[in-house]
């Protein structure tokens, strides 16, 4: 990722900063930490299967 990539995530989520917190108590409220392995395995496999 290139610093000006970088830059320009870091201003949507300044921009966006409410929507962003909103959707992040969401995703904590829907988290399992027994499944973050598991989606940890899902991630991976759809990046492999990217390449």
């Amino acid at each position: 990722m290139k610093t000006k990539q970088v830059i320009e995530a870091i201003s949507k989520i300044k921009e966006n900063y409410n929507k962003y917190e909103e959707n992040l108590g969401d995703f904590s409220k829907n988290f399992n930490p027994n499944g973050a392995e598991n989606t940890a395995k899902i991630a991976a496999s759809v990046l492999e299967e990217k390449k």
